[in-house]
C-alpha cells in the first residue's frame, strides 16, 4: 500500500510539473506577444506623430498660400480703386471742361448742338472706361462656383494702371 501511495504521489507530482511547464511556456508566449504589441504601438505612435507633423505643415503651407492670395487680391483691389478714381477724376475734369466752355452757356444753342455736346461727353466717358478696362454697364456677378472660389483666384490678363492713365491722358 505504501508503494501504491508513493506511485500515486509520483504521478500527481509529474502532472503538476507538466502543468507548470505548460504554464511557463504560455507565460513566455504571452510575454513575447506583449513585447511585440509594445513595439507595434511605439511604431504606430511614431507614424501618427509624423502624420500629425505633415498635416500641420500642410495646413501652414495652405495658410501661407491663402495669405498670399489675400494680399494679391487686396493689391489688385487697391490698384483697381486707384484706376477707377483716376478715371472718375479725369471724367469729371473733362465734363467740367466741356460744361464750362462758353459755347454751352449761350442761350441760343440749338437742340442738335447741345445733343452733340452730351454725346461727346458720354463718348469720352466710354473711352475713359475702355482705356481702364472697365465697362459702363451694370456690374456682372461671377458665375464661378463655391468650389472653384475655394481653389483661389483665377489669373486674368490685366492692363496696368500706367497704361490706363496714359491712355486717359491722351483722350
Amino acid at each position: 500500500q505504501a508503494s501504491a501511495a508513493l506511485s500515486q504521489e509520483t504521478e500527481v507530482r509529474l502532472q503538476q510539473t507538466r502543468r507548470a511547464e505548460i504554464a511557463e511556456k504560455q507565460l513566455l508566449g504571452a510575454q513575447a506577444r506583449v513585447k511585440a504589441m509594445a513595439r507595434q504601438l511605439a511604431t504606430a505612435e511614431l507614424l501618427a506623430e509624423e502624420r500629425v507633423r505633415a498635416a500641420e505643415n500642410q495646413a501652414m503651407a495652405r495658410n501661407r498660400a491663402a495669405d498670399v492670395r489675400v494680399n494679391d487680391a487686396e493689391r489688385r483691389a487697391a490698384s483697381s480703386e486707384r484706376a477707377t478714381s483716376s478715371v472718375i477724376s479725369e471724367f469729371r475734369r473733362q465734363t467740367i471742361g466741356v460744361s464750362s466752355s462758353p459755347s454751352l452757356h449761350k442761350s441760343s444753342l440749338s437742340p442738335s448742338s447741345s445733343r452733340r455736346s452730351v454725346l461727346s461727353t458720354s463718348g469720352s466717358y466710354k473711352s475713359l472706361l475702355g482705356a481702364s478696362g472697365l465697362t459702363g454697364g451694370p456690374v456682372q456677378r461671377s458665375s464661378r462656383s463655391s468650389a472653384s472660389l475655394a481653389q483661389g483666384p483665377t489669373r486674368t490678363p490685366r492692363t496696368s494702371t500706367r497704361t490706363a492713365r496714359s491712355s486717359s491722358a491722351s483722350v
